[in-house]
């Protein structure tokens, strides 16, 4: 039986991205469909494509299922918040 590893992932912030995100979204609304517009354009073509949106007053949860998703690179670059990073086709905000 294997030994599940620990994976401990860090966010970090560019000093730039207080900027990004007001000349971005104006409204909290902007940046909540942004969220599912990534995850719709995140599908695979030709395949079923599911997203679920979770939400209370202190939470926030979209899932996409049938998304190319992130493996942990992706996730750790990703978490790398204001950073210009190389993009795919495929990528959200691309």
């Amino acid at each position: 039986m294997k030994t599940p590893r620990n994976i401990t992932l860090e966010e970090t912030f560019e000093p730039g991205l207080k900027y990004s995100l007001y000349s971005n979204f104006k409204k909290w609304t902007d940046a909540f469909l942004e969220l599912i517009d990534n995850a719709v354009s995140n599908r695979i073509e030709g395949k079923k494509s599911t997203v679920e949106i979770f939400y209370s007053k202190k939470h926030l949860r979209i899932v996409n299922k049938g998304g190319y998703g992130m493996n942990l690179k992706g996730l750790q670059e990703f978490l790398q918040w204001g950073k210009i990073k190389e993009r795919s086709s495929y990528d959200i905000g691309a």
